[in-house]
């Protein structure tokens, strides 16, 4: 079944071609968990990998969802708004949301079965606490304590996700296009040529992010482009999305397929209500996440999940055009687990040679 779904074509070079397919066979299992801005749900997925940094191909194996006890939510809103916020209640805060991490740390490991040993690590996508220094220099807190979770779970943690962007001047936001353009971008080897875009669907925003073509051969970082705005219903929607598409036809393209997008893929909790809509009123070809195995109601936690194995290829997961960072960085603050899983991640880490980026990129 896998090969049918990770199928790939072998490049040229001979050293290429051998890596490539010793990284395809190389199945990896990580966990991802999102706690949204209002602190009342933590959304978990299960993702299993085939194929490293800009080459890997995911699917979702289980999701996971817990609410967050009214006490706790409320506490967390307030010190995360606060302008001086109360250090010590931030750690308790942690400490109590790291407690519903673990339970759905082992949720995801009962799901897994035998394969649970072979989890590698859990990366945790909270809301934080932003703070400044004299310099202005910007510092992010998480809501999770990585050490006893951890220790708790026995994974690695890797949390924090925006902080490194923040250091090179980034707003530590959005984090998700490039994730996103690795899970529903077309990256057929043999023909890449349909340019999708994204929308991402809330109760009154809508985020659309522009998934250009790649055979993987390109460079680094692919021509990724975001947008946020306020939607007001389904013809807002319709308007904005067909906006956004004109757009890109008047930029350069960064690759050498067209810059004309011909597909959109709806992603949120009204994306079925939403695409049926679309396919009667739309001339565009209509896709929901589902048809790319995707939950669309846990799509941050699967996000979560694919920055965490970016950490791990150390591969730069920002993109410094839509944060506004200076330069591409790998993201996250990593948290050894027990010793038996902190080598296997050693040893996943130390295997993976990132591909060389060619002059122009590297300068």
């Amino acid at each position: 079944m896998w090969r049918g779904i990770f199928s790939r074509r072998a490049p040229l070079d001979v050293s290429e071609k051998v890596d490539r397919q010793r990284f395809y066979q190389n199945r990896r299992l990580v966990c991802g968990f999102f706690v949204d801005p209002a602190f009342e749900q933590v959304l978990g997925s299960l993702v299993i990998v085939e194929g490293c940094g800009k080459w890997l191909k995911a699917q979702v194996v289980e999701t996971v969802r817990a609410e967050v006890p009214e006490i706790i939510s409320q506490a967390a809103r307030s010190v995360a708004q606060s302008d001086s916020p109360d250090m010590a209640e931030h750690f308790e805060l942690a400490a109590d949301l790291t407690e519903i991490y673990c339970q759905l740390i082992w949720q995801l490991r009962t799901s897994a079965g035998k394969a649970s040993d072979q989890i590698l690590a859990a990366c945790i996508d909270d809301p934080g606490i932003w703070s400044h220094n004299k310099q202005q220099q910007r510092y992010l807190a998480s809501f999770c304590a990585p050490d006893a979770l951890a220790e708790k779970s026995g994974l690695t943690i890797v949390d924090a996700l925006p902080a490194r962007d923040a250091a090179v001047g980034g707003n530590g936001q959005p984090l998700c296009p490039l994730p996103l353009w690795l899970m529903f971008a077309d990256r057929d080897e043999k023909v890449s040529q349909v340019n999708r875009v994204v929308a991402v669907l809330a109760k009154q925003s809508i985020e659309l992010i522009y998934l250009p073509a790649s055979d993987g051969l390109d460079r680094e970082y692919p021509g990724i482009r975001w947008q946020a705005a306020e939607q007001h219903g389904l013809e807002s929607i319709k308007n904005l999305i067909e906006t956004f598409i004109d757009q890109q036809k008047k930029r350069p393209a960064d690759s050498s397929s067209p810059d004309t997008v011909t597909e959109v893929v709806f992603v949120g909790r009204e994306a079925n209500d939403t695409c049926d809509w679309f396919r009667e009123n739309s001339k565009l070809t209509v896709r929901n996440s589902i048809d790319f195995g995707i939950n669309p109601e846990n799509i941050q936690a699967t996000v979560a999940a694919i920055l965490g194995l970016a950490n791990l290829d150390q591969m730069p997961a920002n993109v410094p055009e839509i944060t506004g960072a200076s330069s591409p960085r790998t993201l996250g603050r990593t948290t050894p687990g027990r010793p038996s899983n902190w080598r296997r991640v050693l040893l996943n880490m130390a295997d993976y040679r990132p591909p060389a980026m060619k002059l122009r990129d590297a300068i």
